[in-house]
């Protein structure tokens, strides 16, 4: 079965972006490991530590004699099986032979491999613009793909993804690149028994594919921003337009948040743009290598500092529950444990958990709790700990495999015992709340290290006023618009002027992020009968009779009290022209005769129908004396 592990690369000269749509290996397996340079990258002689420990790696794969079929548009590899004159960097210093290839080629090639040697051809490709490539292989053996950025030459290529697949299955990675040169390479994925006669487990043919989407998308919004306006109890809907008028392919988030409270602006909490980080490093459990050069400085305290090392204690509420995973077990880890065997822990609504993490120099703890939404949500998530915490929302993977292409929406770092409070409305669907130190710290669980092990996370969900039905977007050039919904709904609202945003992040790096400003005005709504004069008298059911024509004749003679919402009289104005005179006697007369519909009501008040309860609500104004 094949297994594949995606991760996210931030998009700087030469390399993958963070929308990048990878089979990435974080941490390469030993065999992948050379000692030529310090990264990771296909060799072609078996270590010897490998032959020794592995042998001829019994079990994991069986013998088969696969076929794959040459397409007739494919070019024909220049190596034929048994020479060497495309193995790149794995050939003498100074003489490193690469095989051009070009966006929409499809090779037909030849590997081989004994227990001491494997053939591995490397394609160079020449990316003139930025956009999607996607490197795909099927061949006869166990096969591996990688893609390598070469603009530093063979003395410092830099490892961007892998995959692997069984004989007859694909092995495939996808990644946006900015212009420059990559290599491409496909060999056997260990050193198996199959020579170039055929005589051995498996047979030597392959077909590898590339294929490019290039372009820089640019995305676009129409309208800019949302006005809307509805009466308290009711609700209204809006569109966006989101569009791609630029080349390429445009990925995007939308994410909609309302009352923002900045928690960037409390003291020792801040934000982290997920787009200024790889998020596969952010989320690992083992340390990544170049964390202090690339990481450790935007995880540092609020205040720029190291952390101060204090002994902060958090207490778990009376309301609280024990994460389910004790201090030093892993059944929690989510996309940080082996390929299917991802475990995260359920989190519903309205519940607060007390967890604990631990850190040594080099592995931490990492909890993912899974949180499914069956309606549009308005969460805040609260979160308390006794070391340097982290809190992430992610969105899983699309395809069949959740951790194929996950993405990091909001990120927050606190201090030891600062409350991180991230506040946002999300659509029905489901989404990964990820906590963890900021960094590798010396925090065992017998409570001995730099800091305790406690944190408290809080989750309360409540319907939002603002919401919308779609979390993720791809628009490829020249594809229709993708059209968001937005629902406003003042059901729960008291009459005021709401705002809010719906933030989209893209690969369009000029435009990301992008926000979309909402005001939703929401108006008062009086609850009266149009027509029923007499509801002074408070007499239920409220309903329309000749009494309230009496009534009303009364009112203008200046003997009975009227019934006002904000100095008016709404329900004697029977035609609905916000105005109280003879017209409305008229008009209720003629309602009896059957000429009129029902009575109307003035726009500036509109009406609910009463209830027992609150009949009348309304001021009772004693008519001016005679």
């Amino acid at each position: 079965m094949k297994k594949l592990l995606i991760f996210m690369m931030v998009l700087v000269a030469g390399t993958a972006s963070s929308w990048a749509i990878a089979a990435f290996q974080a941490n390469p397996p030993t065999e992948l490991i050379s000692q030529k340079a310090s990264f990771a990258y296909p060799i072609a002689n078996r270590p010897a530590d490998i032959i020794t420990s592995v042998g001829s790696h019994p079990g994991q794969f069986q013998p088969v004699l696969a076929s794959v079929s040459c397409p007739t548009e494919a070019v024909t590899e220049q190596e034929t099986c048994g020479d060497d004159v495309n193995s790149g960097c794995l050939m003498e210093e100074g003489s490193e032979q690469f095989e051009a290839i070009s966006c929409g080629n499809i090779i037909c090639g030849t590997y081989w491999s004994n227990e001491i040697t494997r053939d591995l051809d490397w394609y160079e490709l020449t990316l003139a613009e930025r956009g999607f490539v996607k490197w795909t292989a099927v061949g006869e053996a166990p096969t591996r793909i990688w893609i390598y950025n070469g603009d530093a030459g063979c003395s410092d290529p830099i490892y961007l993804a892998s995959d692997m697949a069984d004989p007859e299955d694909t092995a495939s990675v996808e990644l946006e690149l900015t212009p420059g040169i990559y290599w491409l390479v496909i060999g056997p994925d260990d050193w198996f028994n199959f020579p170039c006669d055929g005589s051995g487990d498996y047979t030597n043919d392959y077909t590898a594919f590339v294929t490019c989407e290039l372009g820089t998308p640019i995305i676009s919004v129409s309208p800019d921003s949302i006005y809307a306006e509805a009466w308290e109890g009711f609700s209204t809907t809006a569109t966006l337009n989101v569009s791609n008028i630029g080349a390429g392919r445009l990925n995007f988030t939308a994410q909609a948040t309302q009352d923002i409270i900045l928690t960037t602006a409390k003291e020792n909490i801040r934000a982290i743009n997920p787009q200024d980080i790889t998020i596969n490093s952010l989320i690992a459990s083992q340390k990544p290598l170049n964390y202090d050069e690339e990481y450790a400085s935007l995880l540092e305290s609020s205040n720029g500092d190291e952390y101060e090392q204090t002994i902060t204690t958090v207490e778990c509420p009376g309301d609280g529950i024990d994460e389910s995973e004790t201090c030093g077990d892993d059944i929690n880890g989510g996309c940080t444990m082996n390929a299917g065997s991802e475990t995260f822990e359920y989190l519903a609504c309205n519940t607060t958990v007390c967890g604990t993490v631990w850190s040594d120099g080099s592995t931490r703890d990492t909890d993912w709790y899974l949180l499914s939404l069956t309606e549009p949500t308005l969460f805040t998530w609260s979160v308390t700990a006794d070391f340097p915490v982290m809190t992430i929302l992610l969105l899983p993977g699309s395809s069949g495999d959740i951790c194929d292409g996950y993405e990091a929406m909001t990120i927050y770092i606190a201090d030891p015992g600062e409350e991180i409070e991230m506040i946002t409305s999300l659509p029905t669907g489901d989404y990964w709340l990820w906590i963890g130190p900021t960094g590798w710290y010396n925090m065992p669980c017998d409570g001995s290290g730099e800091y305790t092990n406690n944190y408290i996370a809080s989750l309360t969900c409540e319907p939002p006023w603002l919401s919308i039905d779609l979390a993720s977007g791809t628009i490829h050039a020249g594809d229709d618009d993708v059209i968001i919904n937005v629902l406003l709904d003042a059901a729960e609202l008291e009459p005021a002027t709401y705002t809010g945003n719906i933030t989209l992040k893209s690969n369009d790096e000029t435009n990301s992020p992008l926000e979309v400003p909402v005001v939703f005005v929401v108006g008062k709504v009086y609850s009266y009968l149009p027509g029923d004069a007499n509801m002074t008298s408070g007499i239920w059911p409220a309903e329309i009779s000749g009494a309230d024509i009496t009534y009303l004749v009364g009112y203008f003679r200046m003997l009975n009290p009227s019934c006002q919402f904000e100095g008016f009289y709404a329900a004697a104005d029977a035609n609905g022209n916000c105005s109280i005179n003879g017209s409305d006697v008229t008009y209720l007369v003629q309602y009896f005769h059957g000429v009129n519909p029902l009575p109307k009501y003035c726009p500036d008040f509109p009406h609910m129908p009463p209830t027992e309860d609150n009949y009348p609500e309304c001021e009772i104004v004693a008519p001016p004396s005679r």
